[in-house]
């Protein structure tokens, strides 16, 4: 059986049908870079009709920065968790929100099927890496090039090393965010808010922030009727903070969201004393989200089911991973 299910899939349906068709699927194999030396294609981003919307498109302003830190309840408080709706944070009205969400749901409409998982989970994913400086007023977003594997296509790299028992220490490849993605002032604005409000010591701020940008699909279909995030258990992404926001949610159930304490890592949610669960939720509307302090708690993302099975069903989220750039041989 494939090591993706390592704990039960909490789901109406026939488990051992569904292990039957995992034993007959096999992840892709990694892309074959050009050579060691392969080219990076750099990052570039569209030209704006003046350095003030360039500004705009990847900085936050200080004022929204600011109140931020006032106004909103931070993981500097010392929580495991925080629940927000990004709409509130990031210095923009309505309308404008709305017009770039229409293209964040265009880029899941998009996304390539994720490799490193069985061939019909209906499943996909892109990835894509960036970097703020903390030092900053404003901050601003610089994304990091891809790699160009034989064919001339943009690969990025990504491993959880062994935080993910799914994939252990495993180099999965993906496809970039796409450029217009990544110069979209929403997505770069939403980046900075969760830096701004993650909990940083003196040292740390005086690195630059790396931040994994994770745009993730989970699309089941009557053929494959159960969308499995993974790791299918309780677990901690290895990076300082993750943060997930809904993009859009239809014809969905479950993909329930649980958090509980730091021990359970690796342990199904069905199996741990209820008193250790610290929250249940459900992300329901565009830009609900959640930040988590990773050593402070596990955390788990449910089975996503069809409300309906004649409509097309999605769960779309982008998660971002952000943790200080230190060289592991001078920590600070």
């Amino acid at each position: 059986m494939s090591p993706i299910l390592h704990t039960e899939v909490a789901a109406p349906t026939d488990v051992s049908t569904l292990k039957a068709k995992l034993a007959a699927t096999t992840p892709a194999a990694a892309p074959t870079l050009a050579s060691p030396t392969a080219p990076i294609t750099p990052t570039t981003t569209t030209s704006s009709s003046s350095s003030d919307d360039d500004d705009a498109a990847f900085t936050l302003p200080i004022a929204t920065h600011d109140r931020i830190l006032r106004d909103l309840r931070t993981l500097k408080e010392g929580h495991s968790h925080i629940r927000f709706n990004s709409r509130d944070w990031v210095g923009m009205t309505d309308a404008e929100i709305d017009a770039e969400l229409r293209t964040l749901e265009h880029e899941m409409d998009l996304l390539p099927k994720d490799r490193w998982v069985p061939g019909n989970w209906s499943r996909f994913r892109s990835y894509s890496r960036a970097v703020v400086l903390p030092w900053e007023k404003p901050m601003r977003v610089r994304y990091l090039p891809p790699y160009l594997d034989e064919n001339g296509d943009e690969q990025v790299p990504y491993n959880q090393g062994m935080f993910n028992a799914d994939c252990n220490n495993v180099r999965r490849w993906y496809k970039p965010v796409t450029e217009p993605v990544r110069n979209l002032r929403l997505l770069n604005r939403m980046i900075l808010s969760d830096v701004a409000l993650c909990d940083w010591n003196e040292d740390e701020l005086r690195h630059p922030i790396l931040v994994g940008i994770h745009f993730v699909k989970t699309a089941p279909t009557p053929d494959w009727p159960v969308g499995i995030n993974t790791p299918n258990a309780l677990h901690q992404d290895g990076h300082k903070f993750s943060v997930v926001h809904m993009v859009r949610r239809r014809n969905a159930k479950g993909g329930e969201n649980i958090v509980a304490a730091p021990q359970y890592q690796d342990c199904h949610p069905s199996t741990i004393p209820q008193e250790d669960v610290i929250a249940t939720f459900t992300l329901e509307e565009p830009l609900d989200s959640f930040a988590v302090y990773d050593d402070k708690c596990t955390h788990y993302a449910g089975a996503v089911l069809q409300d309906d099975p004649s409509q097309s069903t999605e769960r779309s989220v982008f998660i971002l991973d952000i943790e200080p750039m230190v060289a592991a041989v001078c920590p600070i």
